[in-house]
């Protein structure tokens, strides 16, 4: 009992002693496993880290560039059109020697467009966000709300890792102030320069580095906890020794029993396979562990050949090393390999391998085998990180070293290219040697505070010095880190020439580019055309000088940002309710934004309406308005005022029709024909006049018509205006041809047909004057005869007009006067009078009548015989006509015969007074006896 008791009472303290070590290594194996956790976690999120500022630095340079040059021209294609945006910039279309029509592409579009056309090559996500985007696509999100928000309160960077479409990214973003290049597209946003614009944010995929993250810490994981399964196992066995130790020699029977019981369980608890075999290699045990990992049950594996169970690609290797251990006899050994399980799959195991004797001779193997698939997963993975890192500082942009106290430990290809040393002659110099002596005190000062924790700025400019004494600008950005338990600093080098050079350029294309906008929003207010763009709502986003004062009644060009024109026009209404006709415009037209955003083609259109009262007419030209993707954001337009040309065309529409009626109805002979003479439109009564159809026409010559005497006059007229520059002839007499042979008279003005001022052809009218012709001759022939008659007359004849003015007088009046008196008031030229004759009658002439007087002239005191008679012209008004005799010797001699016939009747009369006079005094005489008698009888009655 006693020594029961004190095996139990040893069992006890050993087993405290066990469990309280099994305690601490517990927590000295977990302590190191979270230590290295979160130095691999801080160490993959600094990596992410630089390689997105690597990327957004790499963007910077790009950006800078492209703005050092005023951008890049590229092909003008359906990839890259013409940026609506710079259609102010009169350089932004050029074309090349062949024809090739190139456009301007700015940095920041340059870099989009590589983004977005090459996202897996480009291998990170960007984007350039602005509060006042000109794209929708560059609106922000919350994330990048809160950013901006930040950056006015002075942040000058904001990073997260999160999720992107259930992706984890990091997230960098940095203010984006605007600058020069950026004022092309933004200033018309209200932006100057160095105002924040919006910022620029460069998303990180994070699943490669969480994949080699998690890949290093499933090795941390597995190293670790085989490093406390074989600690515990120390133990155990530690354990398991000291108990075989206490209970001693004198029960070395019941030990060895307990001993193989103890190792039994040992190996059927066991994470590891245990197995042995014979010399051969063939399994004679197993324990449950192999057929848990390996798929084989205890009685497959017994019978079995190892080697059956390697791949054939590492089978005769695995033979050979323990073929030798055999043959030289090594007691123990380690060696790692595939196993093929049951299903196939390839596990790795290592194994230490005793060999087993018996009596002197081996007669087998005996091993303990660990599954080491996950670690060997790790260690691929690890070497495959550590690889792809190298590779990035290897062939990185920048230069890297890193300082271990004050001397370099390594430095990178890059920066002994950027200085000039052979590769090798960086290591154990002191680190402050690569700068220019003007800069050592303060990076040497700097390092040793960042070494001792400091707070020191990460990232500043200095000048760094070449092998060969020159200098170049470069930024720095470092960081402590801790190499094998000591402090060091990693530094990345950036050679910022370029930039510093592209800077010096910057503010000189700043001023240029201010001037050129300042040209071109002075020649967009100056054109007396309407231009103006609108976004997808039809709101103005442009608007000149011209639009606002002539159709919007805007106070100026900026008042319309924002608006539609229905607000302009309702306003306009509103201002004169009075007068419904004061706008009018676009009422009865299409909705032309709404058309060309349908089609998404450029377009035309015709728009009017009143405008302030007065009739308005636009001719306008319509276009999508896309982004650098080719993305419809609106249209651009430009209208002109045609007013007064759809005025002036209406009213060449109308004389063209009437020119039209008038050729095909007019009773003159209208024609038309080429320089050759060959007639190309004779109208209607052309051709009945000729007797040709109408294609019969088309076939003539004016020379098959015209008579020969004439051709000559005819090609001379044609001369004057085809050679000399004569506008029209004629009218001039030319004698035709019927087609009947019937000779015609025509009367012929023309004049020539230009097209850019050079003639063409010849447009003319004919009249038929065979019948005046005619009338002529006979006319001729009445005026001879009147003539004649006239000549004949042996007295004056005069024509006088209403106001006394002598139309016509004959030769005997001019030679009675002395002078032509046409155009002299008669009263003068014949009486020598001032005013108008007394016994002038010309009023009744006027009227119609015929009046004949006689009139003594005291001129030459002689009488004439004078007969005033009416002279009806076509126009309505009329002339007299005077002829006029000298009737003096008639009037004498008429004179003397009435003297002589008034003597005759005197003598006449006297005869009949007397024969009267003895008459009367018969009957007077019987009268009076009467009267006598009746006094008596009236006496003798009264007495």
């Amino acid at each position: 009992m006693k020594e029961r008791a004190t095996e139990s009472e040893g069992s006890g303290t050993l087993r405290r002693y066990f469990w309280g070590s099994v305690f601490l290594w517990t927590l000295a194996i977990a302590g190191l496993l979270m230590w290295g956790i979160h130095q691999d976690r801080g160490e993959t999120r600094m990596l992410a880290f630089h390689v997105a500022d690597a990327h957004f630095e790499k963007e910077r340079a790009f950006r800078l560039w492209a703005a050092s040059h005023g951008g890049i021209y590229v092909l003008a294609d359906e990839r890259t059109p013409p940026n609506p945006l710079l259609e102010h910039i009169p350089d932004r279309d050029i074309s090349t020697p062949s024809g090739r029509l190139l456009t301007l592409v700015p940095g920041f579009h340059m870099v989009r467009q590589l983004r977005e056309e090459f996202p897996h090559h480009y291998g990170v996500k960007g984007a350039t966000i602005s509060l006042r985007p000109l794209r929708a696509e560059n609106s922000p999100d919350e994330w990048q709300k809160r950013a901006l928000n930040a950056f006015g309160g002075g942040e000058r960077e904001v990073k997260e890792f999160t999720d992107i479409s259930k992706e984890p990214y990091l997230r960098l973003i940095r203010p984006h102030p605007a600058e020069k290049d950026c004022l092309k597209c933004h200033a018309d946003s209200g932006f100057k320069e160095g105002e924040i614009l919006g910022g620029i944010e460069v998303s990180l995929p994070l699943k490669p580095f969480l994949l080699h993250e998690h890949q290093r810490i499933t090795a941390l994981l597995m190293s670790h906890g085989a490093i406390f399964v074989l600690g515990f196992a120390g133990l155990f066995i530690g354990r398991r020794k000291l108990e075989r130790w206490q209970v001693g020699r004198n029960a070395a029977e019941k030990s060895l029993r307990e001993s193989e019981e103890r190792y039994r369980e040992l190996v059927e608890i066991s994470n590891d396979i245990v197995y042995r075999t014979d010399a051969a290699g063939v399994f004679t045990f197993v324990n449950r562990v192999a057929s848990r990992i390996t798929g084989y049950s205890e009685e497959e594996f017994i019978g079995l050949q190892y080697k059956d169970l390697i791949p054939p690609e590492h089978r005769e290797k695995v033979v050979e090393y323990y073929r030798e251990q055999l043959i030289k006899k090594i007691a123990s050994t380690y060696c790692e390999f595939p196993f093929t399980t049951k299903s196939g799959d390839t596990i790795w195991v290592g194994q230490n391998v005793q060999l087993v004797a018996k009596d002197g001779e081996i007669v087998g193997f005996q091993a303990i085998a660990r599954d080491i698939t996950e670690r060997k997963k790790a260690e691929i993975a690890l070497q495959e990180g550590e690889e792809r890192f190298r590779t990035l500082v290897e062939e990185s942009f920048d230069g890297i070293f890193v300082q271990e106290g004050t001397k370099i430990l390594f430095a990178n290809p890059r920066l002994y290219e950027m200085l000039g040393y052979e590769k090798g002659e960086l290591e154990g110099k002191e680190h402050w040697l690569v700068y220019d002596p003007a800069y050592q005190d303060l990076t040497r000062k700097r390092a040793q505070a960042r070494m001792r924790g400091e707070d020191v700025p990460p990232r500043y400019e200095v000048i760094l010095q070449r092998k060969d004494g020159s200098s170049f600008d470069g930024e720095i950005t470092a960081r402590k880190v801790t190499l094998k338990g000591e402090v060091g600093i990693q530094v990345w080098v950036r050679d910022i020439s370029e930039r510093k050079r592209a800077e010096a350029s910057l503010s000189e294309s700043e001023e240029r580019y201010r001037s050129l906008y300042g040209m071109m929003r002075l020649m967009c207010d100056n054109v007396p055309d309407l231009i103006w763009a609108k976004d997808l709502d039809e709101k103005f986003v442009f608007a000149n000088r011209a639009i606002c004062e002539r159709l919007l009644g805007a106070a100026s060009s900026d008042e319309p940002l924002g608006r539609t024109d229905i607000f302009f026009a309702e306003r306009e209404r509103e201002a004169h309710s009075d007068n419904p006709n004061w706008h009018t415009f676009g009422e009865v037209c299409s909705d032309s934004d709404a058309v060309v955003m349908g089609t998404e083609k450029p377009q035309r259109f015709d728009e009017y309406g009143n405008v302030k009262g007065e009739f308005l007419y636009l001719d306008v030209y319509k276009a999508p308005l896309r982004n650098e993707q080719g993305q419809m954001i609106g249209t651009v337009g430009c209208g002109r005022d045609v007013t007064k040309e759809r005025r002036m065309e209406a009213s060449l529409r109308d004389s063209e029709a009437r020119y039209r009626e008038l050729f095909e109805h007019a009773s003159d002979l209208i024609y038309t024909h080429d320089l050759e003479g060959n007639y190309t439109s004779v109208n209607d009564a052309g051709r009945k006049l000729l007797g040709y159809s109408d294609q019969e026409c088309k076939t003539l010559n004016f020379r098959d018509i015209v008579d020969p005497d004439y051709v000559f006059l005819t090609e001379e007229n044609l001369r004057n205006k085809v050679l000399h520059g004569a506008e029209s002839t004629g009218p001039y007499e030319i004698a035709v041809r019927s087609k009947d042979g019937t000779r015609l008279w025509l009367e012929v003005t023309s004049r020539s047909i230009k097209e850019e001022e050079k003639p063409i052809g010849v447009h003319g009218i004919a009249r038929d004057i065979t019948r005046r012709k005619a009338l002529e001759v006979a006319v001729h022939e009445a005026q001879m005869k009147y003539q004649s008659v006239v000549d004949s007359f042996d007295g004056l004849i005069y024509i006088c007009s209403p106001n006394f003015e002598i139309e016509f007088a004959n030769r005997r009046l001019i030679d009675r006067i002395g002078y032509d008196p046409v155009g002299k008031k008669c009263f003068a030229a014949l009486h020598n009078r001032k005013e108008i004759c007394p016994w002038c009658v010309n009023d009744q002439v006027l009227l119609g009548e015929t009046v004949r007087s006689e009139f003594h002239s005291n001129t030459d005191n002689r009488v004439y015989d004078v007969i005033l008679s009416p002279i009806k012209h076509q126009t309505g008004s009329v002339s007299s006509m005077a002829l006029i005799q000298d009737t003096t010797e008639q009037k004498r001699a008429e004179e003397e015969k009435e003297n002589l016939r008034e003597q005759l009747y005197q003598a006449q009369k006297m005869e009949a007074i007397g024969t009267l006079a003895g008459g009367i005094a018969h009957d007077f005489n019987n009268l009076l006896d009467g009267i006598l008698g009746y006094a008596s009888y009236i006496k003798d009655s009264m007495s």
